[in-house]
Formats: C-alpha cells, sequence, structure tokens
C-alpha cells in the first residue's frame, strides 16, 4: 500500500480549489481551513469569488412566508434555525448541478436529516423524479427519503442524514486506497446497485463524489438526481453524468443500462487505486475521442504493484464493449468478493 500524504501541497491545493469555484462544485471550507491554516486569507478570498460566482449564475435568496428570517443560497454559511417549509436548516453541506443541500432539523420527527433544495425555475420536475425514484428503493447501503414538499420556488427532498466523508474527500486528504480496501469498497456500492437495478433504476453518476464513507466504515450511495427507469428512451439518457465516469456507448449517445453504470463502478474502482481516472477528459466530447482512440491508461500502468486479481476484475468492468462486462452488480460483487 502506497505512503498516504500528510499534507497537500500549497499550490496544488490553490489549483484544485480554483477549479472548484470556476465549475460551481461544493467547497468545504472549514475543512480546508483546518488542513491548511496557513491558506485561510487566501481561502477567504476564493470563498467570496464563489458567492460572486453563485449570484451571476442565477441563484437568488428565498423568502420563507412562514417566517421573517431567510437564508442565502448563495453563502456557504446559514443562521441556524432559518426555516424553509417544515424544517430549520442549521448548516450548508454542499452544493453541485441544481441543488444545494443543507444539515437540517425535522422537529415532526426529532432528528437531523439531509435536505436538498433546487430552484423549480431551474430544476423542473426532477427533484420530486429524484424523490420518487430513490423512495422505490430500499437498501442499507442507500438512504431513505423521508419526504419531498416545495415552499416559495423552491423545491425539496429530505433523507438521512449521512455523516462522514465522500469517497472523493477521503483519496483527497489520503491519498490512494489498497487494493483490499478498495475491492471492500466495491462489494457494498455493487450491492446497492444491485437493489437499484431491480427496481428498474439506472443511476447514471456512480463516481467517487457521490459515495460516502461513514466513520464506521459503513458505505452509501448518494445522489439520484439523475436517475432514469431502465426502458428510458434514448434522448432522456444521452450523454448524462460525469464525462471521465461514463461509459463509452453512453457518450456515443446510446441509452444509459445497468452495464453502463457497472462502467461507472470500474472507473470509481479505478480512481480509488489511482487517483486518476483510465480517460480524463472535461467535456463528453473530449472523453468519448479518447474512448475512440483508445487513449486510456491501463490499471498496471499506473499502479504495477497492484494484485493481478485485482486488476483483471477491473479492467473487464472498463471493458469497451458491456457485453464482455459483468452481468450484473451481483456478479462483479463476487468477483470483488473471490478477490478479498
Amino acid at each position: 500500500m502506497p505512503k498516504r500524504a500528510r499534507r497537500p501541497d500549497p499550490g496544488q491545493t490553490m489549483t484544485r480549489i480554483a477549479r472548484a469555484v470556476s465549475d460551481r462544485e461544493p467547497v468545504e471550507w472549514k475543512a480546508e481551513i483546518e488542513r491548511a491554516p496557513e491558506m485561510e486569507a487566501a481561502f477567504e478570498r476564493l470563498r467570496k469569488l464563489q458567492a460572486l460566482v453563485t449570484v451571476h449564475s442565477g441563484n437568488a435568496t428565498i423568502d420563507s412566508r412562514s417566517t421573517k428570517q431567510r437564508f442565502d443560497a448563495a453563502s456557504e454559511t446559514v443562521t441556524p434555525n432559518t426555516s424553509w417549509g417544515p424544517l430549520e436548516l442549521r448548516e450548508s453541506v454542499g452544493r453541485g448541478g441544481f441543488g444545494h443541500v443543507f444539515r437540517a432539523w425535522d422537529p415532526m420527527l426529532q432528528r437531523e436529516v439531509a435536505l436538498k433544495l433546487w430552484r423549480r425555475d431551474r430544476g423542473g420536475g426532477r427533484p420530486l423524479l429524484e424523490a420518487r425514484a430513490l423512495a422505490r428503493v430500499r437498501h442499507p447501503n442507500l438512504p431513505v427519503v423521508h419526504g419531498a414538499d416545495e415552499h416559495d420556488g423552491w423545491m425539496g427532498m429530505w433523507t438521512d442524514l449521512v455523516r462522514g466523508r465522500t469517497l472523493e474527500e477521503e483519496i483527497r486528504d489520503e491519498g490512494p486506497l489498497s487494493a483490499t480496501d478498495a475491492a471492500q469498497v466495491g462489494v457494498e456500492v455493487c450491492r446497492a446497485l444491485a437493489a437499484v437495478h431491480a427496481a428498474g433504476l439506472v443511476h447514471r453518476d456512480v463516481k467517487t463524489a457521490n459515495v460516502m464513507r461513514e466513520p464506521s466504515g459503513h458505505v452509501v450511495l448518494l445522489d439520484f438526481g439523475l436517475a432514469v427507469e431502465s426502458t428510458a428512451d434514448v434522448d432522456a439518457s444521452r450523454a448524462a453524468g460525469t464525462p471521465p465516469s461514463m461509459a463509452p456507448e453512453v457518450l456515443r449517445g446510446e441509452p444509459a443500462t445497468s452495464s453502463s453504470d457497472l462502467y461507472s463502478v470500474g472507473v470509481l474502482l479505478y480512481r480509488l487505486v489511482t487517483r486518476a481516472h483510465p480517460f480524463e477528459g472535461r467535456t463528453a466530447g473530449e472523453v468519448g475521442r479518447q474512448h475512440d482512440r483508445r487513449e486510456g491508461v491501463a490499471l498496471h500502468q499506473r499502479r504495477p504493484e497492484l494484485p493481478p486479481a485485482f486488476v483483471r476484475v477491473v479492467d473487464r468492468t472498463l471493458s469497451h464493449s458491456p457485453e464482455s462486462r459483468h452481468s450484473d452488480a451481483s456478479s462483479l460483487e463476487r468477483a470483488l468478493m473471490e478477490f478479498l
């Protein structure tokens, strides 16, 4: 197992955060300052820039008719006990795509929940579709939906509050995982996907940023914002997801399937042990052209010391042809268990 990084390089840290701000991705400012307190002033300048970017992109202030208090969706800080509908907002914990995620308090259930909010004029009917999709599936490796509602032009869905770090945060902070640790994570992700696929759904956005590992080690697959029925037509499935994690057939405009979800699991496993993607690129077109030219970097080239049995499982999962991959999530799970 490679030696894990203890202190990130300041230049690399600033580049990574600046890119996240530019791409309108969430930044955990408190955690960044704790890791590098000497960079707090620079972080504060970037945080203010992020707020400006968010304001000009159309995110505005939400007013609740039930209270004189309000919260600003362009800010990374939330005033305690600010209300949205039936819930009290306690802390902003992330933003991505159409949604802004908060740690909130449900006074009826007397428990903390994760609340995801969308501007109705930007999210359309996706929030309700996501809530319904996730509510159809019950599994220990998936969050439970507790409710969905709309208030003052904002739609919301609240679920279990999963505590811990995303896999992306974990490898960013501590370096790549061992093959054994990655395979153990993969087993739990496959179990979640088996339940998703059995419910007639395709996730379409399996990646390290959408998988949370709790302090106990338990893994939870998150973010069903792109999930569709497995019978969805080509137009509903075209080029949806995160390009480096998307299967080549989806990049070509073919429908997303359970097999394309498995390809994304292969990318997840690859990234866990390398902190890279087999095909790097920022757009679907760029990654698609690399697939066409077979310009990806093989796993054994990046980590030649990895166990061959693990590499074979990942290589099969990343097969260009869907027919060459594992038949379903349970089959991939068994392959990982055999390696373990």
